[in-house]
């Protein structure tokens, strides 16, 4: 039955796969793949109370099941009940220690509480035991940038971008670094490399508006400016 579920949401039907799922649980509250996926699709589906509602009940019959609690932290965060989510993945650090998908939302979960100094702590706990990521290596770059740490952080972004070279947040980050460093010239050309490989990134376009304007190049900065709000405005529709 939750597999059926599963399969109408891959279909594009989340809202009867929540359905089928809330069925499941009436019928079977021990179902903990039914409170783990109808959490998830919660989610997804940017329903964070429902979620947090849902994961809790599961957990209540399986507290220590680090899957549950795991994705439990993951809707606090974005719900942004980040100090919630803080204590529950230290719970899960204590049950699982190699955990690496939860010492990753721990290393967020810090960040986001502007405790970037045990962000990076965790982020290279995460790269030490070989479990490294680009994704590891940019966050790692993005709490060393807040501390102003910004020759550490251009290595980390670096090698997320030698580990994945389709990471554009790597790549932003990288020239937002330069911007940092008051070195213009090299964000551009950065910028203008991101927008070459990934011609739809807002970030990088709204960011060569800025640089070109900076530089009195408003003619490259109107066209810019201009791809943003097209952009921008798809993505709201």
């Amino acid at each position: 039955m939750v597999k059926e579920a599963m399969q109408m949401f891959n279909a594009g039907k989340r809202g009867q796969a929540i359905e089928r799922l809330k069925k499941i649980l009436k019928k079977d509250r021990e179902n903990i793949l039914a409170y783990n996926n109808l959490g998830c699709l919660y989610v997804e589906g940017r329903y964070y109370d429902e979620a947090i509602g849902v994961l809790k009940k599961g957990i209540q019959k399986y507290p220590d099941n680090t899957v549950l609690l795991n994705n439990l932290a993951y809707a606090c965060l974005r719900k942004g009940m980040v100090s919630r989510a803080i204590t529950i993945l230290e719970k899960v650090m204590k049950l699982d220690p190699a955990d690496a998908e939860a010492r990753m939302n721990l290393g967020l979960a810090y960040s986001l509480f502007g405790n970037y100094e045990k962000a990076i702590e965790e982020y290279k706990k995460v790269i030490s035991t070989g479990s490294s990521s680009s994704d590891a290596y940019n966050n790692l770059g993005c709490a060393l940038r807040r501390l102003g740490r910004f020759n550490e952080a251009l290595v980390a972004f670096e090698k997320s971008i030698s580990l994945d070279s389709t990471n554009v947040d790597a790549r932003n980050n990288i020239a937002c670094t330069y911007r940092s460093l008051n070195r213009p010239a090299a964000a551009i050309e950065e910028f203008v490399r991101i927008v070459m490989l990934f011609p739809n990134d807002k970030v990088a376009h709204y960011n060569l508006g800025i640089l070109y304007a900076n530089n009195n190049d408003l003619e490259k900065s109107n066209q810019h400016f201009q791809k943003y709000l097209e952009l921008k405005e798809k993505d709201e529709e």
